[in-house]
């Protein structure tokens, strides 16, 4: 008999973003792709797609200019214009734009890559009108003040002291300007320092005027609007600017490496660091398909060739890739961090192994297909929202044209085993490599060694599903499915207090789950800080049924992913995966859960990896900044004083008896008792109707019955057994606030005067 599973007051809370199928590329098939191209007399070429899951819309501004398009003595001039298009134009002061933008309910940012730089606005489409002013009042009336350019210049060199002061960021430069002798992918994005002081505004006056025009740049619509309607605003806003003469093109090629280059980086850090960068050919270049499914069998997931290679035999705490696909020759570059005590010597000989074993050797089947399946997905993912879709259209229409969405996906999967090995002989040659050590030096001088909260990957963040009236039930009462008018967020709070809200997003056939437990490392027991987060951490490590490598390999031929891990106050639940596999995952999910058996091997393992994040992230200075900043805000008795990872010393002491008590500890953060066993409640059996004996429900939702199978889908017996608990961190007298307006100085000009006559406050 199962013993029955108990539910204490901490509370869960869990949301669902149910993502339904919307375009073909996302299901794999060439019909259906209605991307609606429009090149307006002045070059300026538009791609339109109506989507109308929500009442938003997404513009995106790309201009075929990047660091690519640079020389020696102004590198990083295209992201230093990039900064300047937000300072106004002759009509918008600087700091209107945001107003503008954050007025009508939007959000905007832009960023410089090597071949390109883009501007986005996403923002309620009642108000897509204000977007495709701005984006072409600044496409030739940027402003380009010579004192806003002073502080712009001051804000970038301090972004170019950040990166060189991160080993990791500082090495990669340092790789591909060895990799690089010739084209200018050879220096960073963001410039060179000394080019970067030097800046002058006729020169970034001039650069501006030559890049910026409309037979030079691609606008992207993608949302909720009517394509003939759209096209007539545009028309009015982008119809009129003149066209300038063509841009000049870019002349350095690379010629072909010949040897290995090699560069040894030495510098203050605490964390050793290994690159290799291999030359590739160009986006448009058809080994492109192979190459991708490559990358995918070294390194995508916990299962790949790589993590099994270097991190599951400990040697090193992370591995990545980076397949960097360019409008000229790019390059796929593989990061390794070292774990502690283990030389760069033994790392790069098991590296250099697992690439020459994939050259000799070819890829089985199942490998290939789980690469495939792996690609597929990151693909879905990627245009999981109104934002993602119109930056993949860009994105592919400024490299190889945006058509070639169409038929990515096929293409992938006609790679053949045959085709992988392939090009892991042509392009994984030594001779083709450069290789790159970071030897640290030892820590900062003055630095604390507190390492700051978890490292932040850059990855674009998923926008919030569309979030419209929601009437709660009595707080720990059960309730029926409470939906908003459109049927695009359910929320519901199950009888053992489980809370579920349910949000419908029709961009992607992928499914997303994030799931909080009100606890974490703030009820770490006294001397074991990073126990909550061990703890989690080793949940989807090993369970019953599955070891940790079954487990990492039934996820990643799935092409999902799912993590669970400790953050302040919360336990953080977080799994993402296409809709068809919604099952699958949920059922492993589920057995991670609630039967981890915490193996003694993945503790050390797991230990060494965190011990070697610590270091990374004490050699992080925006890390360092914030774990200073929570020291210096609260006590040292107070739980947030202290790093929820831990200290070396504390961890060194925590054994697998005392996480597995913590996992069962109803007073714990909320692993066990408390409630994260339960997970597996959280359950939906994918986007369908309910059946005819559906109880206990009083509405159904429009587009399928997701809320009736969480409540009926492996949960059984599952029950609150413990009273809600009060809040978990004790309060703080409140500090007297500092700042304000200075006196004398007048208020914010609100959007009525942002320099458009005709907006005013509605």
């Amino acid at each position: 008999m199962r013993a029955r599973t108990t539910i204490s007051g901490l509370g869960l809370l869990i949301a669902l973003g149910i993502l339904l199928p919307a375009i073909a590329l996302a299901a794999g098939t060439d019909s259906g792709f209605d991307v609606r191209e429009t090149l307006l007399p002045n070059g300026l070429k538009v791609l339109t797609k109506e989507i109308h899951a929500a009442p938003a819309v997404a513009v995106w501004t790309w201009y075929r200019v990047g660091s690519r398009n640079e020389q020696p003595g102004i590198t990083g001039i295209s992201h230093q214009v990039e900064h300047m298009m937000f300072k106004g134009t002759a009509s918008l002061k600087p700091g209107q734009i945001d107003r503008l933008v954050q007025f009508a309910g939007g959000r905007h940012n832009a960023f410089t890559s090597f071949d390109a730089t883009a501007y986005h606005i996403t923002l309620p489409s009642e108000h897509l009108e204000t977007a495709l002013r701005i984006e072409a009042d600044r496409m030739l009336n940027g402003a380009m003040d010579p004192q806003e350019l002073v502080r712009e210049k001051g804000v970038v060199l301090s972004e170019l002291q950040g990166r060189q002061n991160d080993p990791e960021e500082l090495l990669e430069d340092e790789v591909r300007s060895v990799a690089f002798r010739v084209h200018p992918y050879r220096w960073p994005v963001i410039g060179w320092k000394t080019d970067v002081q030097a800046f002058t505004h006729e020169a970034v006056q001039s650069y501006y005027r030559t890049y910026y025009q409309p037979n030079n740049a691609v606008l992207v619509i993608v949302g909720d609007f009517q394509t003939d309607a759209l096209l007539a605003l545009v028309r009015k806003y982008f119809g009129q600017l003149p066209a300038g003469p063509p841009p000049p093109p870019v002349i350095p090629q690379e010629p072909p490496q010949k040897g290995e280059r090699r560069i040894l980086l030495k510098d203050v850090g605490t964390a050793a660091h290994l690159q290799f960068l291999y030359h590739v050919p160009p986006t448009r270049h058809p080994d492109q398909y192979p190459l991708a499914v490559l990358d995918a069998v070294l390194t995508e997931g916990k299962s790949s060739r790589l993590y099994r290679a270097l991190v599951e035999t400990e040697l090193a705490a992370t591995q990545a890739s980076y397949l960097s696909r360019r409008l000229d020759a790019g390059w796929i570059t593989f990061y390794l961090t070292a774990r502690d005590g283990v030389p760069h010597e033994r790392i790069e000989r098991a590296f250099s192994e697992a690439i020459e074993r994939i050259q000799a050797e070819p890829v089985s089947d199942f490998e290939l297909q789980k690469a495939i399946n792996q690609v597929r997905a990151s693909l879905t993912f990627a245009q999981g929202s109104l934002s993602g879709l119109a930056q993949m259209i860009g994105k592919m229409e400024v490299t190889v044209g945006h058509r070639e969405m169409e038929t990515y996906l096929e293409r992938i999967r006609q790679v053949t085993v045959a085709d992988v090995q392939r090009v892991a002989r042509q392009y994984l040659s030594p001779d083709n490599r450069t290789v790159g050590w970071f030897l640290p030096q030892g820590p900062r001088p003055g630095q604390s060694g507190r390492p700051s909260a978890p490292r932040n990957d850059i990855h674009r963040a998923p926008e919030p599903p569309q979030m419209l009236e929601i009437v709660a039930g009595a707080a720990g009462q059960p309730t029926g499915p409470v939906a908003s008018p459109g049927g695009r967020v359910v929320r519901t709070v199950l009888a053992n207090g489980l809370t579920l809200i349910a949000a419908e997003n029709r961009v992607a056939p992928s499914v997303a789950i994030k799931g909080y437990v009100l606890a974490g490392p703030v009820l770490d027991p006294p001397g074991q800080a990073g126990l909550s987060y061990l703890t989690a951490w080793l949940l989807t490590r090993g369970a019953k049924a599955h070891s940790a490598s079954a487990l990492a390999e039934g996820l990643d031929f799935l092409g999902a992913s799912a993590t669970v891990q400790a953050e302040h106050e919360t336990v953080g639940i977080t799994a993402q995966m296409l809709s068809e596999h919604f099952d699958k995952v949920l059922d492993l999910l589920a057995e991670c859960l609630r039967n981890p058996t915490f193996p003694g091997a993945e503790l050390a393992k797991a230990m060494g990896q965190l011990k070697t994040t610590l270091h990374r992230e004490a050699d992080d200075p925006r890390e360092r900044a914030q774990r200073e900043l929570f020291a210096q805000l609260f006590p040292r008795d107070h739980p947030l004083h202290r790093n929820p990872k831990g200290q070396p010393a504390e961890l060194d002491g925590i054994g697998r008896e005392d996480v597995l008590r913590f996992y069962q500890s109803g007073a714990g953060p909320g692993l066990g008792g408390t409630g994260i066993r339960r997970m597996g409640a959280v359950a939906s059996r994918g986007i369908c109707d309910p059946p005819p004996d559906a109880r206990g429900l009083d509405h159904h939702p429009p587009h399928g019955g997701c809320a009736w199978q969480v409540r009926g889908y492996r949960h059984a017996g599952w029950e609150r057994d413990h009273p809600r608990q009060p809040g978990l961190l004790p309060c703080l007298p409140r500090q007297p606030r500092a700042g304000g307006r200075r006196p004398g100085e007048p208020p914010d000009e609100g959007p009525a005067g942002a320099g458009w006559d005709d907006l005013r406050r509605v």
